[in-house]
């Protein structure tokens, strides 16, 4: 189930940073909605926990056409990676790619705009914006 929240209302912790991983649209998009449960990487993270999902300036033409997306270079909203798995069952499992587990996935009302990511995992300074914070 997605829940929707604008960034000022999030609550919780008083992280400086939090983890954040830049995912073209529309995947990005299909995350935070609910709709994709798998993110696949070429590579394999020990991360476990809420991680934001910052939607680059690329965008993917191979994947579904998407009625609404969200503008580049924003935070969108956040999931919890839960597992990081070679052998998914999930229908948007690529074989031969790690398939990081998502749930939980929150799609913001505002976007966070303005932000321009990098590769990897990367942390997000959440004490440059009041406000968020997640639970």
């Amino acid at each position: 189930m997605t829940r929707n929240r604008p960034p000022g209302g999030i609550s919780g912790g008083k992280e400086k940073s939090i983890k954040t991983l830049s995912i073209k649209n529309p995947w990005a998009h299909l995350i935070c909605s609910g709709e994709k449960d798998i993110e696949n990487r070429s590579w394999r993270t020990s991360y476990r926990g809420k991680l934001l999902v910052h939607v680059p300036a690329a965008y993917d033409s191979a994947g579904p056409p998407v009625i609404f997306l969200p503008p580049p270079q924003s935070i969108i909203g956040y999931v919890e990676v839960i597992d990081c798995i070679r052998d998914s069952r999930s229908k948007w499992a690529i074989p031969g790619l790690w398939h990081w587990v998502l749930k939980n996935p929150v799609l913001f009302d505002r976007p966070i705009l303005n932000i321009k990511g990098t590769l990897s995992l990367w942390d997000f300074p959440v004490e440059k914006y009041p406000g968020i914070t997640i639970q």
